[in-house]
């Protein structure tokens, strides 16, 4: 008769070991950064005449070359990878390029962006939308562009 108490308390503890205690289970979100949309931009003009290119993988790394220094390398933070991914996805980024002006002055930087099959060209007259600028400030800020 023992035995018989002691197998059905082994099976009843092993029957509630299956047993949810508490509230459901919440799934924690993810931590990886989103993967970014590959895109060089160029940057030319200035009034030392800059011809620098800076092209990102998906993964967040980066190849910088310019006619003025060595080529450089790197890949953006976690951190940085998101905000580039935002920025990017963006509809208002490319409505923001077409609203700034063409002032033609070969002083100023002369921007070409490419992004999978569209390519946006701009310059730098001051007159920066809100997302090209947050875009040219993370690019500057994390590689030597």
């Amino acid at each position: 008769m023992r035995r018989l108490v002691l197998l059905v308390a082994a099976a009843f503890a092993f029957l509630l070991a299956g047993c949810e205690v508490g509230g459901p289970a919440v799934a924690t979100p993810s931590s990886a950064p989103p993967s970014l949309e590959p895109f060089t931009i160029t940057r030319t003009g200035g009034f030392v005449d800059h011809d620098d290119t800076l092209e990102v993988d998906a993964d967040g790394q980066w190849t910088y070359t310019s006619l003025t220094g060595p080529t450089s390398t790197g890949r953006f933070d976690s951190a940085a990878r998101t905000r580039l991914a935002g920025i990017l996805a963006d509809a208002d980024l490319a409505t923001q390029i077409a609203a700034m002006p063409s002032l033609g002055c070969c002083d100023l930087f002369s921007y070409e962006l490419h992004i999978s099959e569209d390519v946006y060209m701009f310059e730098d007259s001051g007159q920066l939308g809100s997302l090209v600028a947050r875009l040219l400030d993370l690019l500057g800020e994390q590689t030597p562009f």
